[in-house]
């Protein structure tokens, strides 16, 4: 825990990518002990990720048709991280969505200003 230590004390810290590898259980293991530590002790913490906000798709529905849909949708946060994840993150975050934002690296590099 030690080496974690400024991790959880300090003022600010920023998560960037949440969701973008699809993790190992000690990885998320790790992720949710930060989250709920600076969550239990009220301190800022600065999440990104390139995925829209909305819940994981159910797998409760069985049969081609259910999983092609599962399959054909575009993943969300929850489906990244998982619901319990998720309601933390939104627990403890206010959402500030960017999406209408042209993406940075698809940009013409011939426009660029010298």
């Amino acid at each position: 825990m030690g080496l974690l230590r400024p991790v959880f004390d300090s003022e600010v810290i920023v998560l960037d990518d949440l969701g973008s590898v699809i993790p190992t259980g000690w990885v998320w293991d790790t992720v949710s002990l930060i989250l709920n530590t600076r969550y239990n002790a009220n301190l800022t913490t600065i999440i990104t990720t390139n995925f829209q906000d909305g819940t994981a798709a159910s797998s409760d529905e069985d049969g081609e048709a259910a999983r092609a849909r599962r399959a054909n949708r575009e993943q969300t946060l929850g489906d990244r991280i998982g619901e319990r994840m998720r309601d933390r993150v939104h627990e403890m975050c206010r959402m500030i969505s960017i999406w209408d934002v042209p993406s940075y690296r698809d940009r013409n590099p011939n426009s660029l200003v010298r």
